[in-house]
C-alpha cells in the first residue's frame, strides 16, 4: 500500500508541474549568461555587454517582459528629496577635486550661493540607492566640500537592492537594455589628475592651490580662486566668517583661508572599499548614448516602469508560475536566428 501511495503522490505532482516555456528554453544560455553578470557586479555585466556574440538576443533578454515576471522589474524611483550629504557614501574610487569644486570656487556670487544656502545650487538630483551615490558624484562632494558634511543636496533614490556590486550591476544592466545592442557599453575610464578620495588635508590644499587660475568647467564663472573673486570675498563677512580670515584681508590670505576650508572639508569624505574601478562604473549620460540629459531621463523612466530586466528572476523558470505573455513572434524569430534563415 506504501509503495502505491507513493508512486500515486509521485504521479500527482508530476500533473501539477508546468513544462518550462519554449522562450525560456531557447533564450537558457543568455539567461544564464546575465544571471552569473548580475551576480559578479557591474565588471561583468560591461563585459556581457561588449563580448556577447548574439547582441540582439543580449538586448531582447534585457527587457523587462522577458522574465514573464510582472512588477519584478519596477524599481520605483522616489521623488526628489533634499538630505544631508553625510548620509550617503560613494561608489566611485574616485572623485575629482576640479569637477567638484571649480564652479563655486570660480566666482564670488557661486561660493557665497552655496556658503549662505548650505545646499548645492546646480538643478535636479543626484541619484542614489540606499545610502549609495549611484551618479552625482561631483555634486554631492562638492557639497561637502563647500558646506561640510551636514550640507543638503536633493537626491532620488532608484531603489537598487544589495550591497554595492549588486546595485551597479543592476545599473549596467539597465544601460545595456537600453542602448541600441552593437554600441559598446559606455565606460569612462580617462585619468583622474586630481584625486580627492581618500586624501589628507595638505595634500588636497596643495592641488587646489596648484590648481588656481585654471578653469576645467566652462560653466564656472572664472578661473579657480581667480583675483577679482578673491577681493569680493575679502569684503564679505559671510564669507570670512565661513573661511576663516579677516574682512578686508589680502587677496593672499583669503585664497589659502578657503584653500584651507575647502581641503579640510574634503578630508573627511568617505570612501567604499567596494567601490569598481573606474571603468566598470554605469554611465547614465555616456555622449555616445546621444543626448545626456534625454538618454538619463528614458533609462529613469524605464527603470520605473520595469521596461529593463535588472532583477531576478531574469528568466521564467526561476518561478513556480508562468505567464504566457511571452510572445510567439519573438519565439519565431529567435528559431529562424537558430536556423539561420535571418540574420541580427
Amino acid at each position: 500500500m506504501s509503495s502505491w501511495l507513493t508512486r500515486n503522490r509521485k504521479i500527482n505532482e508530476a500533473r501539477t508541474l508546468k513544462r518550462p516555456s519554449l522562450s525560456s528554453l531557447l533564450f537558457e544560455d543568455v539567461e544564464d549568461d546575465i544571471k552569473k553578470a548580475a551576480n559578479s557586479g557591474p565588471a561583468a555585466v560591461r563585459k556581457l555587454a561588449d563580448d556577447y556574440p548574439d547582441k540582439q538576443e543580449l538586448k531582447t533578454a534585457l527587457q523587462g517582459d522577458h522574465d514573464n515576471v510582472a512588477d519584478d522589474d519596477n524599481v520605483g524611483i522616489s521623488g526628489e528629496e533634499s538630505l544631508a550629504v553625510d548620509g550617503f557614501i560613494p561608489t566611485q574610487n574616485e572623485i575629482d577635486l576640479m569637477k567638484s569644486v571649480a564652479f563655486p570656487l570660480g566666482g564670488h556670487q557661486a561660493l557665497k550661493a552655496m556658503v549662505t544656502s548650505k545646499t548645492s545650487t546646480a538643478p535636479g538630483a543626484i541619484s542614489v540607492a540606499g545610502n549609495e551615490v549611484l551618479d552625482g558624484h561631483h555634486r554631492w562632494s562638492g557639497v561637502w566640500g563647500i558646506v561640510g558634511p551636514k550640507g543638503k543636496i536633493s537626491v532620488q533614490d532608484m531603489g537598487f537592492k544589495g550591497d554595492t556590486n549588486k546595485k551597479l550591476a543592476a545599473a549596467q544592466l539597465a544601460i545595456a537594455a537600453y542602448k541600441p545592442a552593437d554600441l559598446k557599453q559606455p565606460s569612462a575610464d580617462d585619468p583622474i589628475p586630481y584625486n580627492i578620495l581618500g586624501k589628507e588635508k595638505d595634500t588636497i590644499k596643495k592641488m587646489i592651490l596648484d590648481n588656481v587660475g585654471k578653469q576645467t568647467d566652462k560653466k564656472a564663472p572664472g578661473p579657480l580662486l581667480n583675483d577679482e573673486m578673491l577681493k569680493a570675498c575679502a569684503d564679505d563677512s559671510e564669507i570670512a566668517a565661513w573661511a576663516g580670515f579677516k574682512v578686508g584681508d589680502s587677496t593672499d590670505k583669503v585664497r589659502d583661508a578657503i584653500a584651507d576650508t575647502v581641503a579640510n572639508n574634503l578630508s573627511t569624505l568617505p570612501s567604499n572599499p567596494n567601490a569598481p574601478a573606474r571603468a566598470d562604473m554605469p554611465q547614465f549620460d555616456h555622449e555616445t548614448l546621444g543626448d545626456k540629459k534625454t538618454v538619463k531621463s528614458a533609462i529613469y523612466a524605464g527603470l520605473d516602469a520595469g521596461k529593463f530586466n535588472v532583477n531576478k528572476p531574469f528568466d521564467a523558470k526561476d518561478k513556480k508560475e508562468e505567464s504566457l505573455k511571452k510572445s510567439d513572434k519573438l519565439v519565431m524569430e529567435r528559431w529562424l536566428r537558430l536556423a539561420g534563415l535571418t540574420k541580427g
